[in-house]
């Protein structure tokens, strides 16, 4: 038994299986590295649900929306966010 163990790791065979065992391993982790970073990516570029709001003057707000809350005077209030800071010089409205 010790000769052919011995022969065995004379021959390198089995540092040859975990070098490609350790090569797999690593391969598929870069694999879902790449996955997960694409998964976890694409929701960056995808554009949220939009809603348009009417306001008491008549003007259209078209943006996301981004918090509700209830004033002290019991008044609720909805907070959106409109992205057109060069335009009305705000994010939030």
């Amino acid at each position: 038994m010790k000769q052919w163990l011995r022969q065995f790791m004379a021959s390198g065979e089995l540092f040859i299986w975990a070098c490609g065992a350790g090569l797999s391993l690593s391969l598929f982790m870069i694999a879902g590295l790449l996955v997960l970073i694409l998964v976890n990516g694409f929701g960056y570029f995808w554009p949220a649900d939009l809603v348009e709001l009417t306001l008491k003057d008549g003007k259209h707000v078209i943006g996301q929306l981004a918090g509700e809350e209830v004033s002290p005077k019991g008044i609720p209030r909805i907070r959106m966010k409109i992205g057109n800071r060069d335009l009305y010089g705000l994010d939030y409205r």
